[in-house]
């Protein structure tokens, strides 16, 4: 359960807060939509962290009075007569002086810090982002204003500020895509997927959070980091024909050797099935080409299908399928029927 205190506690929402740049905004709006539970204990350490000023950086004159007549009426004996003073008495005068100047001295110098740690932050920059959609049955290639390249895989989706800024070049991904970095080592590549950070500079690697609880990071070539607050893993550093597996679902993650050609077929083209049943194939189907699939008397079938296709049309893969699994098919418009 996040309290308010959670969050007050940890330093890069205080950043975001007080400091916002576009890494921590795409970061913590996307954590949100992941975490919408955590909404009102998030409103609230914002308001107080938003909140917190000083009104008085300089202390006024009747604070200044106040601090005098306090000291004074602490440090004043009844019994000497303000009008006849010893020389003891002249000492204890001087002595008031110097502890009066003294807090004047202090209250200024403390004041004039408060001033230049004040928590008010500058106005954020406003930051225009685009966003590139690839639907389904789509898939799409571009550039980056860097010249890194992006392919995005169907039904997936990439935001990314205008400009990036001096220091960071920060993108969001939703779905599945590769991308192949243009190096840069003053400006880290980050990509932000769910809760997880990858950073790069010059790599190529893809990235995969279309299951439901986990988020798949496959290096292809150079080194990247890897960050994730749900399960905390905290610079986990990849290296080529190296992938990692995050699974939300029982907090735990994996690293495990990987076929590139098996994490890229749908970048080149390849529809791949490794021992999928029938719903997997349907899923899979309707998202490659765009289509709604609907089954008749397919109650108690069983399907472990493998198979490849290059570039081909869905009706020569499901005449090729049928061969092996025995089904009838139609195809109109965007409507298909499989029959057994």
């Amino acid at each position: 359960m996040y309290t308010k205190e959670s969050f007050l506690m940890n330093p890069e929402f205080v950043k975001w807060v007080r400091s916002p740049n576009e890494e921590l905004e795409i970061y913590w709006k996307n954590w949100l939509e992941s975490n919408p539970e955590a909404l009102p204990a998030f409103k609230q350490a914002r308001e107080l962290i938003g909140g917190l000023s000083f009104a008085n950086k300089i202390p006024s004159e009747a604070l200044k009075k106040e601090i005098l007549a306090q000291i004074l009426k602490e440090n004043t004996n009844d019994d000497f007569e303000l009008n006849e003073k010893s020389g003891f008495q002249k000492w204890i005068d001087f002595n008031q002086f110097f502890k009066v100047a003294s807090i004047f001295i202090l209250a200024t110098l403390v004041s004039w810090a408060l001033y230049l740690l004040t928590f008010s932050a500058p106005e954020p920059e406003q930051i225009t982002y685009i966003e590139k959609k690839a639907g389904i049955g789509e898939k799409l290639s571009f550039s980056l204003q860097d010249g890194t390249r992006v392919w995005l895989n169907t039904n997936s989706k990439l935001i990314f500020p205008e400009n990036f800024s001096d220091s960071t070049r920060v993108v969001e991904l939703i779905g599945e895509g590769f991308f192949d970095v243009a190096k840069d080592e003053e400006k880290p590549f980050k990509v932000i997927s769910k809760s997880s950070i990858t950073t790069a500079l010059g790599t190529s690697f893809n990235i995969n959070t279309k299951e439901d609880g986990y988020v798949k990071i496959s290096l292809i070539t150079g080194k990247v980091e890897v960050d994730d607050l749900k399960t905390e893993i905290e610079k986990m550093i990849l290296y080529p024909s190296e992938e990692i597996i995050i699974n939300w679902f029982e907090n735990i993650y994996e690293v495990k050797s990987f076929e590139s050609s098996a994490v890229l077929s749908w970048k080149e083209g390849r529809l791949v099935f490794d021992n999928n049943s029938l719903e997997e194939i349907k899923g899979k189907l309707e998202e490659w080409y765009g289509v709604n699939i609907k089954l008749i008397n397919s109650r108690g079938v069983v399907w472990k299908f493998s198979g490849e296709y290059q570039n081909q049309s869905l009706e020569v893969v499901l005449k090729s399928m049928s061969y092996v699994e025995h089904f009838d098919f139609k195809i109109k418009d965007k409507q298909v029927e499989i029959k057994f």
